[in-house]
């Protein structure tokens, strides 16, 4: 999933710092909400493989996936 700048699905996502509506993307290119445009997220490590991970979005809503995808496929909920 790529991370380009899409203003309908932004509405989805939820900020990685604070989990309120996301707004744009950070540097690190997280969701974040107005509050937290400057600030990088700390992103969970990954329960399967210890590689950091990303926000993705699902057709059940946001949750942290692998980095490394599809080699590990380890989930977490946002």
């Amino acid at each position: 999933m790529s991370l380009t700048y899409n203003p309908a699905r932004l509405i989805l996502m939820k900020c990685s710092v604070c989990s309120g509506n996301a707004v744009a993307y950070n540097k690190a290119k997280q969701p974040v909400c107005g509050k937290h445009t400057r600030t990088i997220g700390k992103a969970p490590l990954c329960p399967e493989c210890g590689i950091a991970m990303a926000p993705r979005l699902g057709k059940y809503g946001n949750f942290w996936g692998c980095a490394a995808y599809p080699s590990c496929d380890g989930i977490r909920k946002m």
